[in-house]
């Protein structure tokens, strides 16, 4: 379980040199500290000035709100042998509890892994990714479109396939291996951040 403190990030030791291979991890946590640095602004309050209120969307948030905790969809889990599915406490779940101001701003924002979101919401994201990073709806410009262009190529060029390697289960009762990933939300992330301008 993550508990939501920058600590559990910057004690992280550097798996493997930038470049030499691929690995899912915190890059984009990192990402994340680095943005909120160079601009000294939260991640969360960035996030939702330059993406979340131009696409107009109120349910995209790092520390959900109230009525978006009384709508928190549960994970489920069908452990092996078993044809029942059980319900799981959120990996993440420490902004789900905090509740005063203060507890709030103890929060680390991960860029990695922290967003929670209503799916309707999410695809309007998606949306303005596809159509160039501007938003079928409300017309909102959030990328150019040079920068969505480069987010589709290969940006480790000696690696050609680096994305296409297997995932190990990296916690069995948690996922499932995958034997191929084509995408990864890393580099979306990673490109939304470059095209601004801090």
């Amino acid at each position: 379980m993550f508990h939501a403190d920058e600590r559990d990030v910057l004690k992280m030791p550097l798996v493997n040199q930038p470049g030499e291979t691929w690995e899912y991890g915190i890059n984009i946590d990192w990402a994340g500290i680095v943005l909120e640095r160079a601009t000294g602004v939260k991640l969360n309050d960035w996030m939702q000035k330059h993406i979340m209120e131009p696409l107009k969307l109120q349910n995209v948030n790092l520390i959900p709100t109230d009525s978006m905790k009384k709508e928190l969809a549960y994970m489920h889990q069908r452990w092996p042998g078993s044809s029942e599915a059980e319900e799981r406490d959120h990996i993440y779940r420490e902004p789900i509890i905090a509740e005063t101001e203060e507890e709030k701003k103890r929060l680390f924002q991960s860029g990695g892994g922290g967003a929670y979101a209503r799916p309707t919401d999410y695809v309007q994201i998606l949306a303005a990714l596809l159509n160039d990073g501007k938003s079928p709806t409300t017309g909102a410009q959030i990328l150019k479109p040079e920068t969505v262009e480069a987010m589709w190529e290969n940006q480790v060029k000696e690696m050609p396939d680096f994305a296409r390697v297997g995932i190990p289960a990296a916690k069995r009762e948690q996922t499932n291996p995958s034997p191929e990933y084509v995408a990864d939300s890393t580099v979306c992330a990673c490109v939304i951040f470059a095209d601004r301008h801090f």
